[in-house]
């Protein structure tokens, strides 16, 4: 009986889930790595057509038997004379994009060679050589890295490890990213593109051990696309600096080092921002030009606008306008109008009124100029909303758009010129803005009048071309919702939730700030908000949602191809919400913490 049970006990023992830890998990998850990457990249080329057709970045070629799916990634091989298709150099990575009758259009990504020529064949890449990254800090002594490194070279596949946060000097053949990546008890192995990022193959499992990592899953890492891209946006411009002597400026994608490891023995240097605690809450900043004794920015939050001096040493108030009624902040620019060289102030405002059983949201805008050494309204109770932006030439352009009745925005987007001698407004349709929804939502691509770049209500980036308003391109993440100021707007029909009780309005929220700047290598910045600042959540719930969210500055590019994220701010636990470019080529934050409100430099 002793003997029995003895047996029972070992075989439960046994039984007990160990949460993916035990070596044939582990054996086995590298086995399904292996298994994808030998049936999608057979040993060697597998010829599917040969390029027909060349519009620029963009190739044709026809369609055979070996079927292709729209967005897989293929290789362009150079022809040469006499040579077999196994010996032949590689010239480019392609992306299929679409399919017209009997042929496949696709998009260049990355040339590896020599420019894609008519007659090169095209072919499912081969042996692709793997840019191994993980996130563990002491990866040599960890049993599943060593591992999987192990069966990947023992598979024959060249194997280039990452040691830091980008591809450096990547291989003159096609590549993937592998990504071995722990957090709070999970292991995840992605297999990604270099070239579009986009992740083709996931495999996440428990690990019962708490491993020391250096960086948390999931963090950025420059793409073959990117690397190539940061080394055309980095131009170097002189500015007069005090004292009239030359200073060089360079704009850099930030690349971030690990030479050794981390430890409570050898930390990390601290990094010490520039944060300045300010008094009051607001919602909206941005600089402007109105004393020119030094920077200058405008405050907005629900009792008015407030301008001050700004140093690093605090905030000197200069002037302020008080609302006389009950408003809701939405957005605030500043652009000089009428040419005087001094800025007027474009504050857009809703109020909130009542029809009927319903809530809704009028629009009541503004625009305060500096006039008798005081802040005085040249336009108010303007029905639109109102916005500034940087056209094709890098003007700052004033646009304007309605409210719908039952949709927060309508029609015609509009541009305000400034007529001096009438003293008033031309409002005009702004053809640029043709078809786009929102006044907030979109950018200008320069030298480029048919595509415009998109941040969409799903807070994806798109671009689209205008000609046929067809997506061109699309990011390869979100960028978070930005639910900071919200407002009301009646529903068209009362919707009846059950019983009595029906919901007869609908809340939306301010639009973020999507800011396209030229000087800055034609970036387009704004807020990747992973930090919930909805109103609707209580106090408590918001803390929880927040305790490991960190909200971020980026700049992307639509590079012709793909829309390619170039730039991001360190991220912090702390809601941004809103930001403006200050002389010096800095970018100041507005923050908000459990303190209160501050201003955060970011060089």
């Amino acid at each position: 009986m002793v003997k029995k049970i003895f047996v029972y006990l070992l075989f439960y023992i046994l039984c007990i889930p160990t949460n993916g830890f035990s070596s044939n998990n582990i054996d086995s998850n590298i086995k399904d790595v292996l298994k994808y990457l030998n049936e999608n990249f057979p040993s060697n080329y597998t010829l599917i057509s040969n390029i027909s057709e060349k519009y620029g970045k963009r190739v044709v070629f026809p369609k055979n038997n070996i079927k292709v799916k729209r967005g897989e990634e293929l290789l362009i091989l150079h022809k040469q004379k006499d040579l077999p298709l196994y010996l032949l150099p590689q010239s480019a990575v392609i992306k299929v994009s679409s399919f017209f009758q009997n042929k496949v259009l696709a998009q260049v990504m990355y040339l590896l060679g020599p420019e894609p020529q008519i007659g090169d064949p095209v072919t499912i890449p081969s042996a692709p050589v793997i840019y191994l990254y993980t996130n563990l800090a002491n990866k040599n002594s960890i049993k599943i890295y060593q591992d999987l490194l192990k069966r990947l070279i023992s598979s024959n596949y060249q194997v280039v490890e990452l040691y830091q946060h980008n591809l450096i000097n990547p291989q003159p053949e096609y590549g993937l990213l592998l990504r071995l990546e722990y957090d709070n008890h999970l292991i995840s192995i992605k297999i990604c593109s270099i070239y579009s990022g986009n992740t083709l193959f996931v495999k996440t499992f428990n690990y019962q051990k708490t491993l020391a990592t250096y960086e948390s899953a999931g963090y950025p890492i420059l793409l073959a696309t990117q690397t190539q891209l940061a080394k055309k946006t980095q131009p170097k411009q002189k500015i007069l600096a005090e004292g009239g002597r030359k200073k060089e400026l360079s704009y850099k994608v930030p690349i971030t080092s690990f030479k050794e490891t981390q430890s409570f023995t050898n930390p990390s240097p601290p990094y010490k921002r520039k944060l300045l605690r300010i008094t009051g809450q607001y919602v909206r900043l941005v600089s402007c030009n109105i004393l020119k004794t030094g920077v200058e920015l405008a405050l907005l939050n629900y009792r008015g606008v407030y301008v001050v001096k700004y140093t690093p040493d605090g905030i000197i108030p200069e002037f302020k306008y008080i609302f006389k009624q009950k408003v809701i902040p939405i957005n605030l620019h500043a652009m000089d109008i009428n040419g005087d060289g001094i800025d007027e102030i474009m504050v857009t405002l809703g109020k909130e009124v009542r029809e009927l059983d319903a809530y809704t949201t009028n629009l009541c805008s503004m625009i305060l100029e500096f006039k008798n050494n005081s802040l005085v309204p040249l336009l108010k109770n303007f029905p639109y909303y109102l916005r500034v932006i940087e056209d094709r030439s890098g003007k700052n352009v004033l646009l304007a758009q309605k409210k719908g009745d039952t949709d927060p925005y309508d029609g015609d987007i509009f541009r305000l010129t400034w007529e001096e001698d009438a003293q008033k407004f031309d409002i005009a349709p702004y053809p640029p803005a043709k078809d786009v929804y929102c006044i907030y939502q979109f950018n200008l691509i320069p030298d480029d009048n048919d595509h415009i770049i998109i941040l969409e209500p799903t807070n994806y980036v798109t671009v689209y071309y205008t000609p046929t308003e067809k997506v061109e391109a699309i990011s390869d993440k979100t960028y978070g919702s930005f639910e900071v100021v919200p407002f009301r707007i009646k529903l068209k029909e009362p919707k009846y939730l059950g019983g009595f009780t029906k919901e007869t309005s609908k809340t939306y929220y301010a639009y973020r700030r999507f800011v396209f700047k030229r000087e800055y290598a034609n970036q387009n910045f704004f807020i990747d908000k992973q930090r919930k600042t909805s109103f609707g959540i209580t106090k408590i719930k918001q803390i929880a949602l927040n305790e490991n969210a960190e909200d971020s500055l980026v700049g992307v590019k639509w590079n012709g191809q793909e829309v390619v994220e170039t730039w991001r701010s360190r991220k912090m636990a702390k809601d941004i919400l809103d930001f403006t470019f200050i002389p010096g080529n800095e970018i100041l934050l507005l923050v908000k913490d459990r303190l209160g409100c501050a201003l955060v430099q970011v060089p």
